[in-house]
């Protein structure tokens, strides 16, 4: 399936697009984040690395700088690693999905560390423990954020603490795949099974539903100007919905034709860029 090796570039403002490739041969990705640079990064989980793409090379130019050392739990191996996110520093924090951890990868570093979860890759469902961890979100006052999918819960960690909050609970969900957080600490959830997508706000363990149907909803993501981008792959859609601001300012809501044919089969994470171009 040519669609689940390679990822796509939506360019800003545009709502009917044919994508543009921009990394290919990556083997099953399932994350992808773009960084402060401009470069974009892949997770692979088949091949159990993160590939970087630097901004305009050719699609088959992605370089591994994490992982590539085969499955396995050792710090230097990833197994079957899901969402990722990059800090503005280089550090590459992974949901290192099978081995029940989070781990965090210093740019240029042949080996990463365990920060969340167990080092040696038990599962667990206590405040330090994840089990099978798809998506992972820091914000800028240092929290982390981590969808602990085997566990049917959303866990926040304090900078530099081991110990999780659960800030989303299980009974509202319902095959949670992807997240997002925004600057205020809202957390955004969208359920492949629930088909809908979830927002939690700071202090609620409750959710309140903001999109109703979504079929098959998989990677969400906001850019600057609070839009919200969610991946619908049954459809061939990306929704994108305006989050209102202020009381006074109106929600909005869209469908974006963005892909045809084989591209539905869209991967599971969507990344903007500074520029608000879409990366599918």
């Amino acid at each position: 399936q040519p669609s689940r090796d390679k990822f796509a570039l939506i360019p800003a403002h545009q709502r009917v697009q044919v994508l543009k490739q921009v990394a290919g041969n990556i083997g099953n990705p399932w994350g992808v984040f773009v960084g402060a640079g401009g470069g974009i990064y892949v997770s692979s989980t088949l091949n159990n690395n993160v590939l970087k793409f630097a901004p305009g090379a050719s699609v088959d130019s992605g370089v591994s700088v994490a992982g590539n050392n085969g499955a396995g739990s050792a710090q230097n191996q990833l197994k079957a690693p899901n969402g990722i996110f990059v800090d503005c520093a280089g550090n590459i924090y992974i949901a290192d999905s099978q081995n029940n951890r989070i781990v965090r990868w210093a740019k240029g570093a042949t080996s990463g560390c365990t920060v969340v979860g167990d080092s040696s890759g038990k599962a667990g469902s206590s405040d330090s423990l994840l089990n099978r961890p798809i998506d992972v979100r820091l914000t800028k006052s240092g929290n982390m954020f981590v969808l602990d999918s085997g566990n049917n819960r959303i866990q926040k960690f304090a900078p530099g603490s081991t110990k999780g909050e659960t800030v989303g609970k299980a009974a509202d969900f319902h095959g949670p795949i992807a997240m997002f957080v925004d600057d205020c600490d809202n957390v955004y959830i969208t359920e492949f099974s629930g088909q809908k997508v979830l927002r939690f706000s700071p202090g609620s363990t409750t959710a309140t539903v903001i999109i109703p149907q979504v079929n098959q909803a998989r990677g969400i993501t906001m850019d600057s100007q609070k839009n919200l981008y969610v991946a619908s792959p049954s459809d061939g859609l990306l929704k994108f919905l305006h989050i209102a601001a202020t009381p006074s300012e109106s929600c909005v809501e869209d469908d974006t034709k963005v892909m045809d044919g084989d591209e539905k089969n869209v991967n599971s994470s969507v990344s903007t860029s500074d520029q608000y171009s879409v990366f599918v």
